[in-house]
Protein backbone atom coordinates (compact mmCIF):
# COMPACT_ATOMS: atom_id res chain seq x y z
CA UNK A 1 0.00 0.00 0.00
CA UNK A 2 1.28 3.43 -0.92
CA UNK A 3 2.17 5.71 2.02
CA UNK A 4 0.53 9.15 2.16
CA UNK A 5 2.74 12.22 2.10
CA UNK A 6 0.40 14.09 4.46
CA UNK A 7 -2.49 13.07 6.71
CA UNK A 8 -5.15 15.30 8.28
CA UNK A 9 -7.58 14.13 10.96
CA UNK A 10 -11.01 15.78 10.79
CA UNK A 11 -13.32 14.40 13.47
CA UNK A 12 -13.97 10.76 12.58
CA UNK A 13 -12.26 11.11 9.19
CA UNK A 14 -8.64 10.67 8.16
CA UNK A 15 -7.72 12.55 4.96
CA UNK A 16 -4.65 11.17 3.12
CA UNK A 17 -2.75 13.07 0.40
CA UNK A 18 -0.55 11.28 -2.16
CA UNK A 19 1.78 12.56 -4.88
CA UNK A 20 0.60 10.84 -8.07
CA UNK A 21 2.90 12.14 -10.80
CA UNK A 22 2.91 8.69 -12.45
CA UNK A 23 -0.88 8.40 -12.51
CA UNK A 24 -2.26 7.24 -15.86
CA UNK A 25 -5.18 9.55 -16.65
CA UNK A 26 -6.40 7.08 -19.27
CA UNK A 27 -6.91 4.36 -16.64
CA UNK A 28 -8.29 5.97 -13.45
CA UNK A 29 -9.60 2.63 -12.18
CA UNK A 30 -5.99 1.46 -11.79
CA UNK A 31 -5.63 3.66 -8.71
CA UNK A 32 -9.25 3.51 -7.57
CA UNK A 33 -9.99 7.25 -7.45
CA UNK A 34 -13.71 8.02 -7.52
CA UNK A 35 -13.47 11.57 -8.91
CA UNK A 36 -11.03 13.24 -11.28
CA UNK A 37 -10.72 17.05 -11.07
CA UNK A 38 -8.32 18.19 -13.79
CA UNK A 39 -7.95 21.56 -15.50
CA UNK A 40 -8.55 20.32 -19.04
CA UNK A 41 -6.22 22.33 -21.26
CA UNK A 42 -5.20 19.49 -23.54
CA UNK A 43 -1.83 19.05 -21.80
CA UNK A 44 -0.82 16.52 -19.19
CA UNK A 45 -1.02 18.17 -15.75
CA UNK A 46 2.34 19.12 -14.25
CA UNK A 47 1.21 17.83 -10.84
CA UNK A 48 -1.33 15.27 -9.72
CA UNK A 49 -2.40 14.78 -6.10
CA UNK A 50 -4.48 11.86 -4.91
CA UNK A 51 -6.80 12.22 -1.92
CA UNK A 52 -8.53 9.49 0.08
CA UNK A 53 -10.91 9.88 3.02
CA UNK A 54 -11.00 7.04 5.56
CA UNK A 55 -13.32 6.27 8.42
CA UNK A 56 -12.70 3.21 10.62
CA UNK A 57 -9.88 2.19 8.25
CA UNK A 58 -12.17 2.06 5.20
CA UNK A 59 -11.90 4.38 2.17
CA UNK A 60 -15.23 6.21 1.81
CA UNK A 61 -14.24 8.77 -0.85
CA UNK A 62 -11.36 9.45 -3.19
CA UNK A 63 -10.32 11.83 -5.94
CA UNK A 64 -7.33 13.02 -7.88
CA UNK A 65 -6.66 16.69 -8.69
CA UNK A 66 -4.32 18.09 -11.30
CA UNK A 67 -3.42 21.26 -13.12
CA UNK A 68 -0.96 22.91 -15.48
CA UNK A 69 1.77 25.33 -14.57
CA UNK A 70 4.81 24.60 -12.49
CA UNK A 71 5.02 21.32 -10.65
CA UNK A 72 4.20 21.33 -6.96
CA UNK A 73 4.52 18.84 -4.17
CA UNK A 74 2.81 18.23 -0.86
CA UNK A 75 4.36 20.07 2.10
CA UNK A 76 3.38 21.95 5.27
CA UNK A 77 1.76 24.90 3.47
CA UNK A 78 0.32 23.24 0.35
CA UNK A 79 -2.99 22.28 1.98
CA UNK A 80 -5.19 23.39 4.85
CA UNK A 81 -8.26 21.96 6.52
CA UNK A 82 -11.01 24.23 7.83
CA UNK A 83 -13.93 22.44 9.47
CA UNK A 84 -15.13 20.07 6.72
CA UNK A 85 -13.24 21.67 3.83
CA UNK A 86 -9.87 20.90 2.25
CA UNK A 87 -8.08 23.70 0.37
CA UNK A 88 -5.21 22.36 -1.71
CA UNK A 89 -2.56 23.93 -3.97
CA UNK A 90 -1.79 21.93 -7.08
CA UNK A 91 0.37 23.63 -9.73
CA UNK A 92 -1.29 26.96 -10.63
CA UNK A 93 -4.67 26.10 -9.05
CA UNK A 94 -6.28 26.03 -5.61
CA UNK A 95 -8.95 23.36 -5.16
CA UNK A 96 -11.61 23.44 -2.43
CA UNK A 97 -13.10 20.03 -1.63
CA UNK A 98 -15.80 19.09 0.87
CA UNK A 99 -15.03 16.41 3.47
CA UNK A 100 -16.03 13.59 3.62
CA UNK A 101 -17.38 13.09 0.05
CA UNK A 102 -14.60 15.12 -1.71
CA UNK A 103 -17.08 16.96 -3.89
CA UNK A 104 -15.50 19.93 -5.65
CA UNK A 105 -16.78 23.24 -4.30
CA UNK A 106 -14.54 25.36 -6.54
CA UNK A 107 -11.16 25.58 -8.24
CA UNK A 108 -9.32 28.79 -9.05
CA UNK A 109 -6.16 29.48 -11.00
CA UNK A 110 -4.45 31.59 -8.33
CA UNK A 111 -1.03 32.12 -9.94
CA UNK A 112 0.31 32.37 -13.49
CA UNK A 113 2.81 29.57 -12.82
CA UNK A 114 2.50 27.71 -9.51
CA UNK A 115 1.06 28.06 -6.00
CA UNK A 116 3.65 27.53 -3.26
CA UNK A 117 1.27 27.69 -0.29
CA UNK A 118 -2.14 28.61 1.07
CA UNK A 119 -2.91 30.28 4.39
CA UNK A 120 -6.24 31.07 6.07
CA UNK A 121 -6.84 34.78 6.62
CA UNK A 122 -10.05 36.33 7.98
CA UNK A 123 -12.80 35.54 5.46
CA UNK A 124 -10.58 33.98 2.83
CA UNK A 125 -7.16 32.68 1.92
CA UNK A 126 -3.75 34.15 1.09
CA UNK A 127 -2.02 32.20 -1.68
CA UNK A 128 1.76 32.50 -1.97
CA UNK A 129 2.38 31.97 -5.64
CA UNK A 130 5.50 32.06 -7.75
CA UNK A 131 4.53 35.27 -9.58
CA UNK A 132 1.58 36.58 -7.57
CA UNK A 133 0.44 36.82 -3.99
CA UNK A 134 -3.31 36.36 -4.19
CA UNK A 135 -6.21 36.87 -1.81
CA UNK A 136 -9.16 34.54 -2.46
CA UNK A 137 -12.54 34.88 -0.77
CA UNK A 138 -14.32 31.79 0.56
CA UNK A 139 -16.03 31.35 -2.84
CA UNK A 140 -12.69 31.05 -4.64
CA UNK A 141 -12.94 34.47 -6.28
CA UNK A 142 -9.77 36.53 -6.63
CA UNK A 143 -10.14 39.69 -4.52
CA UNK A 144 -6.66 40.99 -5.32
CA UNK A 145 -3.26 39.94 -6.65
CA UNK A 146 0.14 41.59 -6.40
CA UNK A 147 3.39 40.84 -8.20
CA UNK A 148 6.97 41.92 -7.56
CA UNK A 149 10.07 42.51 -9.64
CA UNK A 150 10.82 38.79 -9.75
CA UNK A 151 9.45 35.49 -8.40
CA UNK A 152 8.25 35.41 -4.77
CA UNK A 153 11.08 33.38 -3.27
CA UNK A 154 14.84 33.51 -2.90
CA UNK A 155 17.41 30.94 -3.99
CA UNK A 156 17.81 29.99 -0.32
CA UNK A 157 14.08 29.43 0.15
CA UNK A 158 14.33 30.88 3.66
CA UNK A 159 11.42 30.76 6.10
CA UNK A 160 11.29 34.57 6.19
CA UNK A 161 10.83 34.87 2.40
CA UNK A 162 7.07 34.96 3.00
CA UNK A 163 5.46 35.78 6.35
CA UNK A 164 1.96 36.86 7.27
CA UNK A 165 1.59 39.22 10.23
CA UNK A 166 -1.53 40.69 11.87
CA UNK A 167 -1.65 43.77 9.63
CA UNK A 168 0.59 42.98 6.64
CA UNK A 169 2.60 40.46 4.65
CA UNK A 170 6.39 40.54 4.21
CA UNK A 171 7.65 38.90 1.01
CA UNK A 172 11.04 38.70 -0.68
CA UNK A 173 11.68 38.17 -4.36
CA UNK A 174 14.50 36.31 -6.12
CA UNK A 175 16.72 39.41 -5.97
CA UNK A 176 16.22 39.64 -2.18
CA UNK A 177 14.10 42.78 -2.55
CA UNK A 178 11.75 43.07 0.44
CA UNK A 179 8.08 44.08 0.14
CA UNK A 180 5.51 45.00 2.78
CA UNK A 181 1.99 44.32 1.48
CA UNK A 182 -1.25 45.31 3.19
CA UNK A 183 -4.41 43.19 3.12
CA UNK A 184 -5.84 45.25 0.27
CA UNK A 185 -3.03 44.09 -2.01
CA UNK A 186 -1.04 47.34 -1.86
CA UNK A 187 2.73 47.43 -1.59
CA UNK A 188 3.19 49.86 1.31
CA UNK A 189 6.96 49.58 1.67
CA UNK A 190 9.76 48.36 -0.57
CA UNK A 191 13.46 47.87 0.20
CA UNK A 192 15.68 47.21 -2.78
CA UNK A 193 18.56 44.88 -2.21
CA UNK A 194 21.81 46.69 -3.04
CA UNK A 195 24.19 43.75 -3.33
Amino acid sequence: MKEPVKVFVVGEYSVHLYEETGFNLNDPAAFGYGYIYINDTGYRPASLIGIQVFTNGIVIASCIVGSDGGATGIHNHSAIISQNELMLCCSDTVFKLIIPDLSLQWKTIADSVTCFGIYPHKDGYIVHGELEITYLNTYGQIVWQVGGRDIWTTIEGAADDFKIFDKYIIARDWGHNKYKIDFNGNITDYNENNI
